[in-house]
């Protein structure tokens, strides 16, 4: 009778320890956070930070709470500074959280999100998003571009110094572009502007044709939104100006030649590394002398420029 008692005692006793693990462990998984796993993190250099969360939401929900941490500070972001938005490429849909930043995305070390950014068709929203630093990619261009012939001009910082310079001429058309596929679903959403002299147009299409010289200021708008902006800044010449700022650049060059050539003697008598600085040096004074020849006679050379 004893035994049959202990035994009994014994089933009970397993059941409550089992019962007390299964609660214990029920517990800890409910109070396990919540997050979202799959997602993709940009940073540009135009302070701008972009997330993507899964093609499963199909719609945008609330603005979350967004936090970000440059090492010594955790800072929430403005509502007016993030931007909710789901765009479609290749039967795709890419829902993208923006941040708009006053630094380089460089500086950050965390980023959080809070949940309910999208919403799938069932109703589910999307959870937590917590970032850290090595998901975040660092890219240094914008995704939309502008592009144009140029004029490249090796303009005069010194005696010897200079730096390289880009103009675009009347007539010669300016085209926005997107790259990647996030510039190409964004490029059809973008609203472009120009502004020179004064007077602000409304580019229409993706591409504009300069009808006066002058600094023209494009900027790009994503969704007519103030959080993704790029701006671009293009100096147009006429085909007169072009041509005489060129032949009077090459002018300048070709008068330094001589010092560059005196110059590039004393290397050639330098044995070793002298002596190849010497022959590029006189390779650099015969392009001036050819480069002042084909400005006179054949204008301005173009080259392709993108600006990112």
């Amino acid at each position: 009778m004893n035994r049959n008692i202990k035994k009994v005692l014994s089933v009970i006793l397993c059941a409550v320890l089992l019962f007390t693990t299964a609660s214990v462990a029920f517990a800890a998984e409910d109070s396990e956070e919540v997050l979202e796993k799959n997602y993709s993190c940009h940073g540009y250099s135009n302070g701008l930070i972009v997330v993507t969360f899964s093609s499963k939401y199909s719609q945008t929900g609330e603005i979350p709470e967004v936090y970000l941490n440059d090492g010594l500070n955790t800072v929430s972001v403005a509502d007016d500074e993030i931007e909710l938005r789901i765009f479609e490429q290749g039967g795709m849909r890419y829902p993208q959280l923006f941040i708009k930043i006053e630094n380089n995305s460089d500086a950050i070390i965390g980023i959080e999100i809070g949940a309910g950014a999208f919403v799938t068709e069932s109703g589910e929203t999307s959870a937590k998003v917590v970032i850290p630093k090595n998901k975040i990619n660092e890219l240094s261009a914008f995704a939309v571009m502008c592009e144009f012939e140029a004029i490249k001009l090796e303009e005069h910082t010194g005696l010897v110094s200079s730096k390289s310079c880009y103009y675009a001429t009347v007539g010669k058309p300016v085209t926005i572009v997107g790259h990647s596929d996030h510039g190409k679903m964004w490029l059809n959403e973008m609203t472009a502007t120009y502004t020179v002299n004064g007077k602000t147009v409304e580019i229409n299409s993706n591409e504009f044709i300069p009808q006066e010289p002058g600094r023209y200021v494009v900027e790009l708008k994503l969704c007519d939104s103030d959080v993704v902006t790029k701006t671009f800044e293009i100096e147009v010449w006429s085909e007169k100006e072009a041509y005489l700022k060129n032949l009077g650049n090459a002018t300048g060059w070709l008068f330094l030649s001589p010092l560059y050539a005196v110059f590039g003697t004393v290397l050639l008598l330098i044995p070793g590394f002298g002596m190849v600085m010497g022959a590029f040096t006189w390779y650099s004074v015969s392009y001036m002398v050819v480069r002042f020849f084909t400005a006179l006679f054949d204008g301005p050379v173009y080259m392709h420029r993108t600006l990112a």
